[in-house]
Parts: C-alpha cells; structure tokens; sequence
C-alpha cells in the first residue's frame, strides 16, 4: 500500500497550526472527529462513545467547537457552556478527548465542511506524530450516539486494506419519548427516502451508490492526504468528500455496528436531516413524495449503454438524449475516447462525468420533464416489486424491509 507522507500535505493544505501539543499514545491508529456547533447534547454523545464495548487499541476523539466571527451571542453562549460542560466531564475516562477551540473562524468559511478538515488535518498530524501514518479517520457528530459494537467496528476498519473510505451503517432513532409522534414519523419517512433512493440507485447497477452521512463516513490517513482532505463546504461536504472515493472503487461499507442520528429538526444547514425534517412538519399533512421508480428504470437503461458510447451513439430514450445533449455529454465524449486505449479506461471516465451529483440531477430531470412525483410509500412498494421482494404495511415496516436489504448479514 501506498503511503503519502503528512509533512507535505500539511504544510499545505492546514488551515490552523497544531492545536494538540501533549504527544499522543504510541501507535494510535483511530481517531474520531466531531465536529460542535451550537450543540447541548454532546456529552450524551461522548457517554455513548464511552458506553460501548471496549477495545484495546488506544483512541482518541477530536472535538472540533466551532463558531464563525459573524455568529451571535445566543451561539457564543451555547458553545461556551458547552466548552465548561465539557471540561467539567473530562477526567478519567476511558477514551482520550480533545477539544480544539476553534471559535473564531472567518465567516466566509466557518461552516461544518472546515470544522471536519481542521479536525482531520489534525488527526493526520497526530498519526505522523505517533508513528502511524496510516491510521483511519472516523466522523461522527455532536448530536449522534453510537451501538455497542461501534468501537470494534471502527477498529476492524485499520486492518481493512481493501479500501481507502467507508460508509458506516446507520439507523435513526424511530420511537422513543424524546421527541413528538411527528418528529418520529417524519424520520421514518426521511430514512425510507434515503434509503429508496440508494436502492433504486443499485438497482439500476450505477456503481456508486453508497449512502453518505456525516456521521458516518471514515477514511485512511494516506487516501485522506492523496485525494487532498475534506473541503470546506458548508453543507453536502460529506457527499462530495465521499464520492471522491466511490468513484475510485475504493469506498465500502461497513454493517457490524451502527450511528444513531438525531431526528431532530435544525436549520444549521440548508439541506439534509434537519431541515428535511422541518419541511416535513412545516407542511402538516404527513405527506413525503419521492420520485416514482420509472426513473430508475430509464437509468438502468442508460448505465447498460455505457459501454456502447465508446465507439458511437446508442439508441436512447429520448427524455434521456435530452439530458445528456443539455450537459454537452458529446463534447465530453470526444476526450474520453481520445485519451482511453480501452474500453475498462473508458466507462471509468465516463463515470467519472456521470458522477453523482450530475445522476440526481438526472433524476430530477425526468421528475421534472417526464413523470412527476409520487407518494413514497408507493414509490419504495413498487421498487420493492421490482426487486421481487414483498412490502411493508406501514411506512415503519418498510422501511425496516429497506434496512434489512440493505444490511448484509
């Protein structure tokens, strides 16, 4: 395996000098990183971290508490008690914590994407300095909590050399006292989303389907540094950091323990859990609607074209052709052929174009131009059909169908 040495990268891409200066244990290996803002739960999520079934290799977990110049002072408050709150808690406990201050970032760049790359970055200088530049990199986040085998699997990842990135199983909390019957209703209703989506993604035999969350996604040290570290994105940074790994082949999955995601309603950020959640319950009627499945099946029939295209232009559908003629897929043809000797070298550029932000804006494409939307329930029912797997009852029901497919044992 190929290692890249930190001092390089580094000493360009850091955005902050060293925030650690205590030397870290000797062959550490895994850290984990979370990133905080605004956020009172956090110890409910490092008590969970300290709940799971222990291992022997040393671990160290990075908190990020960040906050921009431009934030108020109800953030300032927030994040101050929770920097005291935290280093009340902070003596003698089974893991090694580190809070990393970070409170007075720029505004056009504070956000959650710097937040992750200040706190990786840190971990990479932190393995060099413990003699293990090919660590892995774990992130979770301040509001998540984890199961009980949370911290074997994450171990297991360091002696996994058959990828560079993982995507780590997770599972929102989906009854409980905590929140309101709608909060966990409109949960149900987010994860199934997501979960029909990645399906039917596979089910269409794009190769890059892979959920990508947050607080669930880890990475090794050397592909961290190779691929040029997390971006500072302030939203969708975990999408676009990911997928630079699917599209290598290099992303897996890991199944053996699970993230518990808050379903909680936020508007820290413009898309993703929270603000989904809010619309949901904003809107009142329970409603949630998706794409139908026919949009998977044009797909599919796109994805089994692939290969064709590398000597001329195959018989398409022609909502698609429409597509592909919109985003100038021609032009872009002209220089895969050019620089491919074969046919493998080929496809892997022509997925590299068709990534998979531009295949969800294919999917609203001919949402948009072709079938319209569909109630969800309907739309995972009929994939289910496709799939020849019987549905759910409830909305619960199936979404637990769509975990279980999606879970290999």
């Amino acid at each position: 395996m190929t290692i890249y040495r930190s001092v390089g990268y580094l000493q360009k891409q850091r955005y902050v000098p060293r925030q650690i200066l205590s030397p870290p244990a000797k062959g550490l290996a895994l850290i984990i990183i979370i990133p905080c803002f605004a956020e009172l739960t956090l110890l409910r999520t490092l008590a969970s971290l300290e709940a799971a079934d222990p291992i022997e290799e040393p671990i160290e977990v990075l908190i990020v508490l960040n906050q921009g110049t431009h934030h108020g002072s109800d953030i300032q408050s927030i994040n101050l008690q929770t920097k005291q709150e935290f280093d009340t808690w902070n003596h003698q406990r089974r893991l090694t914590y580190h809070i990393l201050d970070m409170r007075e970032l720029p505004k056009k760049h504070a956000g959650v994407g710097l937040a992750r790359k200040i706190g990786m970055d840190e971990a990479i200088d932190r393995f060099e300095q413990a003699g293990t530049e090919d660590g892995v990199i774990v992130n979770l986040d301040a509001d998540s909590q984890v199961s009980s085998g949370y911290l074997r699997m994450i171990s297991g990842l360091t002696h996994d050399s058959s990828a560079q990135a993982w995507s780590l199983r997770f599972e929102h909390p989906i009854d409980g006292n905590e929140f309101s019957p709608s909060v966990y209703q409109g949960i149900v209703l987010y994860e199934l989303f997501l979960r029909y989506y990645i399906q039917g993604l596979r089910w269409a035999a794009y190769p890059m389907a892979f959920h990508t969350i947050g607080s669930s996604m880890a990475v090794r040290a050397s592909a961290y540094q190779a691929q040029g570290g997390m971006n500072r994105r302030k939203a969708g940074e975990d999408f676009y950091f990911l997928h630079k790994f699917s599209a290598l082949g290099k992303l897996k999955e890991a199944h053996s323990a699970w993230i518990i995601p808050s379903p909680r309603r936020s508007d820290k950020v413009p898309f993703g859990t929270g603000k989904a959640i809010g619309d949901y319950l904003d809107r009142g009627d329970g409603t949630w609607n998706t794409y139908p499945p026919s949009v998977f099946n044009l797909l599919r029939e796109l994805v089994d074209l692939v290969p064709s295209f590398y000597h001329g232009w195959p018989s398409l559908s022609p909502i698609v052709e429409a597509f592909l003629m919109q985003e100038g897929l021609p032009a872009h043809l002209l220089e895969m052929r050019k620089h491919s000797k074969t046919q493998r070298t080929f496809q892997r550029r022509f997925y590299t174009w068709l990534d998979p932000l531009k295949v969800l804006k294919l999917i609203h494409f001919l949402r948009d131009q072709h079938t319209g939307d569909i109630p969800l329930m309907e739309a995972a029912g009929k994939l289910l059909a496709f799939l020849k797997h019987p549905a759910g009852e409830s909305s619960r029901e199936m979404l637990q169908i769509y975990r279980t497919i999606q879970t290999p044992a």
